[in-house]
């Protein structure tokens, strides 16, 4: 008679396993090698923020990522991508981490408001490990050029890179693909930096979003009285929600649907302002912080938009 053949059953628990612990080894490799492989605590934090999130095609998305008391901002559309500043000078790890977790490996714009450090800090380094097609960045004057360690970094950067590089002004458009964006500031010369700040509205399909990097009442009045139109669905508020920024007819004008105020948690400022709150819940506009909510999401298909958040 002839001898039975032993069979080996796999059930479903086996292959799971299997599989997970083959992910994980993987996961492994990549964090010991790569040099821009996002630590064990990134992974941790920006996995509960993307789980919530899977991107669809043909969707836009708007991430406020967590720097600190500090501005970093990254759209994405297919393939297509936009940075909006670039935190602070030690910002450079998170921000690379993020990328690498959503897979973005090109930016087709930078756009960097202004001068000051907690905006322009890791510049240099993205401009230097990423292909930077495009950089869009305020006119700095004699009266009000700043002579910093960080904004020469920049410019030599810039100087080795191979990216065009454009002085904001007020009224110009660019397009990319279905989105498009509008230079609404600054709309003069100023002395003080937060008001030469690169103010954008950025359109996909019917829905609109306000970027006001560090601008404050001045720069919002002026950018009312040359007649710009301001309206959008969601705002960025300016100057991390400081006192001095958000003027209530500049917020009457937006009149959005939801604001973010990018700041560090417990930060020296005390952004943001409890006044600038107030502002904000008299005209019942809900408000998402990444002090507290962590790196912010909003999936956006052109129509409507959600929030998806860290915490």
């Amino acid at each position: 008679m002839a001898k039975k053949r032993r069979t080996r059953s796999y059930n479903k628990k086996s292959i799971i396993k299997a599989v997970a612990f083959t992910a994980f080894m993987i996961v492994c490799i990549l964090v010991a090698v790569l040099p821009n492989a996002p630590t064990w605590g990134d992974i941790s934090k920006w996995t509960k923020v993307n789980s919530g999130v899977v991107e669809k095609e043909g969707n836009f998305y708007v991430h406020f990522i967590d720097v600190g008391q500090a501005d970093c901002i990254l759209m994405t559309c297919g393939d297509k991508a936009i940075m909006i500043d670039a935190g602070e000078t030690d910002s450079y790890k998170t921000i690379a981490s993020y990328l690498t977790i959503n897979n973005v490996k090109k930016l087709d714009y930078l756009i960097l408001t202004h001068a000051h450090a907690d905006h322009i800090g890791s510049a240099d380094d993205i401009i230097n490990n990423y292909e930077v097609e495009n950089v869009i960045m305020t006119r700095l004057t004699e009266e009000n050029m700043t002579t910093s360690d960080v904004y020469s970094n920049l410019l030599n950067a810039l100087a080795s890179s191979k990216a065009k590089v454009y002085a904001a002004k007020a009224g110009d458009t660019y397009k990319l693909d279905d989105i498009s964006f509008d230079i609404l500031g600054p709309v003069k010369d100023y002395k003080e930096l937060n008001n030469t700040s690169v103010v954008v509205k950025v359109t996909y399909g019917n829905t609109k979003f306000l970027f006001q990097g560090d601008a404050e009442a001045k720069a919002e009045k002026d950018i009312l009285a040359a007649g710009y139109d301001v309206s959008a669905d969601v705002i960025k508020l300016g100057h991390h929600g400081s006192r001095t920024s958000t003027d209530l007819d500049y917020l009457r004008a937006v009149n959005p649907q939801a604001a973010v105020i990018s700041c560090g948690l417990n930060n020296s400022y005390k952004h943001p302002n409890p006044e600038t709150i107030a502002k904000l819940e008299s005209m019942s506009i809900p408000y998402y912080r990444t002090d507290v909510r962590g790196n912010i999401v909003i999936e956006c298909d052109g129509n409507n938009f959600s929030f998806n958040c860290e915490r």
